[in-house]
Parts: structure tokens; C-alpha cells; sequence
């Protein structure tokens, strides 16, 4: 599965401060169900234009640990999607259809974002059930976790790793005869 995070799911987890649990929660689902994480260019462009310098700087750093969402189709040639999105009235507009407009076409499977903006215009646009905030995704990745059947093992018997086991242990020596 491939999935877009918005601008400020990045910062959310990236800026300078302490992650909220959710948060920490999400990207470690990710991890585990094995899905495709990407940025947008567009995101990488709304970057760019933070005016703090040391900020967008440190933002930019870290955007190059993400996968970037490759020559990603462009909304401003598609009239139809820009009479549901809306015209774009400012940089952070264009940034969202754009953003949206990824998830409309499947270049990507999903975007999560916690922008009310882009929710509602997923909406209009019919991509709703396809963007996440942050707790719907959570509940939505979790069923892509493998189920663990919980392994019932003689009393007498531990589950252990390899690497814990004492190979000089009597056990392993094949010479070894236990007595009735």
C-alpha cells in the first residue's frame, strides 16, 4: 500500500517537540504492516516557503529521510477536479489539490491528514473514505496486522530465543545418555 502523509502529519512528527502518542502509535503500525510512505513534492515546495530559516532548514533535513512521491499527476490541467476542489486562492490551496489530486488519480492508496480544508474537499471530490485523520487511520491499519495464535507449549517447556540457549548444556551433546 502506498501512503501520502500531509505537511502537517510530517511536522507533527518531525518539529522540535514531543510526539503525541497517536502519533507514535500510527507510525509504528506503519511499520509493522509494512506500508509505502511517501511526501509530495508539493509538500516539499510548502516547506520551502517557511520564512524561518533554521526551521525550514531542519524540515528539509529530515523530508529527505521520507520517499517522495515521484512525478506525481498535476491537478492544474484537470478541469473537472479543480470545479469540485475549488480554485486554488493561495500557495496552501494549490498544495492541497494537489496533495488530493495524488489520492483522486491512485498514485497513491491514502493520505492522512489532520487539515479539516482537505477533508472537506475530499469530500466534494469522493475520495473521503480514503483520507485519514490521524486515530481513523490507527483503527483503519490495524486490521492489516498479522494475527498471532497464541502457540500453547507443555508446562515443562519455555519459549525462548536461540540466541539465549547455553549450547554447552549437557542437552545438546549427543553423547550424552540421561538415566531412567
Amino acid at each position: 500500500m502506498h501512503l501520502l502523509i500531509d505537511t502537517n502529519i510530517f511536522i507533527y512528527r518531525e518539529d522540535d517537540r514531543v510526539i503525541t502518542q497517536n502519533v507514535s502509535n500510527l507510525f509504528e503500525l506503519l511499520n509493522q504492516v509494512s506500508v509505502d510512505i511517501f511526501i509530495h513534492p508539493a509538500s516539499v515546495a510548502d516547506i520551502q516557503r517557511d520564512t524561518d530559516q533554521r526551521r525550514r532548514d531542519v524540515m528539509l533535513s529530515k523530508l529527505q529521510t521520507y520517499r517522495e512521491l515521484s512525478t506525481p499527476p498535476s491537478a492544474s490541467k484537470d478541469s473537472a477536479f479543480i470545479a469540485l476542489a475549488g480554485n486554488p486562492k493561495t500557495p496552501q490551496d494549490r498544495v492541497d489539490n494537489e496533495i488530493l489530486y495524488a489520492v483522486n488519480k491512485g498514485a497513491v492508496d491514502f493520505l492522512i491528514t489532520e487539515d479539516a480544508g482537505i477533508h472537506q474537499k475530499a469530500l466534494a471530490i469522493g475520495v473521503s473514505d480514503r483520507i485519514f485523520h490521524i486515530d481513523d487511520a490507527l483503527e483503519f491499519f490495524k486490521r492489516f496486522l498479522p494475527k498471532k495464535e497464541k502457540l500453547y507449549t507443555p508446562p515443562a517447556l519455555k519459549e525462548e530465543f536461540m540466541y539465549n540457549l547455553n549450547l554447552d548444556d549437557p542437552f545438546f551433546d549427543p553423547t550424552f545418555r540421561r538415566t531412567p
